[in-house]
């Protein structure tokens, strides 16, 4: 899921002091299927109410909320709107891997071995319109602001940060730093969250700039990158070469000197190709400021009890 920058990137504790006063914005279905994926049903499929209605991301997101409520932080919860072109063939992959899963997951329960069918039905998770209504809904009644990005999430989420609407942004992936989100909360509202910061690209010779092309060498969910580079070998590219284009030129040309070069040259990627997605990435939407909505306890417990959750675990968000 995204672009991989672990080596650039290390991670920092959180200080209770630090939430305070803080807005975070949510990476909606990044941070759901986290919850999707570790809170499951004794079949080992995802936690679902006596009616089927699949749970497990409202009691991921609702222990969320009250968690950094808890710690003097508001979140703003943002979701993905309409897979933009350039991202289908990553949502297309994604979808084969499910399938894929779920058909090894099937083989193996017909076998008896719950264990691994278990194992496996960690990688079918899905989300559903009516499960991000779901998760709206009760999150709307609690006060929480809701936003809908025209297409990437995350990329709003950081847009959010860019703004001044929000501080940092909760999510799994690397992609928001890409973005230019000053931090990253990782594992937001478990019991080892950590940071990852902006700033520390600085570390590595490192601008926003360069930090974007690091990204597109190594791979993005709009790009799978040029086969080779990993973080460490898209730093170097970036160091040695401060005029990517003449890297391109030269690749082009006669396939360079390098392996940097050759690299380049077997990828088939040109620079309009490189330059073109690098301004993609730059150009992030122009949000609006959330407006979070009145809470309503009373719309809240009838919420929970709708969705057979507990009001008293909703209820503890009005903190």
């Amino acid at each position: 899921m995204g672009v991989n920058l672990r080596d650039l990137f290390p991670p920092h504790p959180v200080s209770d002091g630090w939430y305070a006063g803080k807005r975070i914005a949510v990476d909606g279905h990044n941070v759901s299927f986290r919850y999707l994926t570790s809170i499951r049903g004794r079949d080992g499929d995802m936690l679902r109410n006596r009616d089927g209605r699949v749970t497990g991301h409202l009691y991921g997101l609702v222990g969320l909320v009250r968690q950094l409520r808890a710690r003097g932080a508001e979140p703003i919860v943002v979701w993905d709107g309409e897979v933009h072109p350039r991202k289908q063939a990553t949502v297309a992959e994604r979808i084969r891997k499910r399938e894929a899963a779920l058909s090894t997951a099937e083989a193996a329960k017909a076998a008896g071995d719950h264990a691994e069918y278990a194992r496996l039905m960690r990688g079918t998770v899905y989300l559903t319109q009516s499960m991000i209504e779901d998760a709206s809904r009760l999150l709307e009644s609690v006060g929480v602001a809701v936003a809908r990005a025209d297409h990437d999430g995350e990329r709003y989420a950081a847009a959010l940060c860019l703004a001044g609407h929000a501080d940092a942004v909760a999510s799994e992936d690397f992609d928001a730093l890409v973005a230019g989100a000053p931090a990253v909360l990782r594992k937001a509202g478990g019991q080892d969250t950590f940071l990852l910061r902006l700033q520390d690209m600085a570390g590595h010779g490192l601008d926003q700039a360069r930090l974007r092309h690091v990204a597109i060498f190594c791979g993005t969910d709009w790009h799978p990158g040029i086969k080779g580079f990993g973080p460490k070998t898209a730093v170097r590219a970036v160091r040695d070469h401060p005029d990517l284009q003449v890297l391109f030129e030269e690749a082009s040309r006669d396939g360079g000197a390098s392996r940097l070069h050759h690299l380049v040259a077997r990828s088939g990627m040109t620079w309009d190709e490189f330059a073109d997605l690098d301004a993609f990435i730059a150009a992030l939407p122009d949000p609006a400021a959330p407006r979070p909505p009145r809470p309503c306890p009373e719309m809240a417990a009838a919420v929970a009890e709708e969705m057979q959750i507990a009001p008293d675990r909703v209820l503890a968000c009005f903190c």
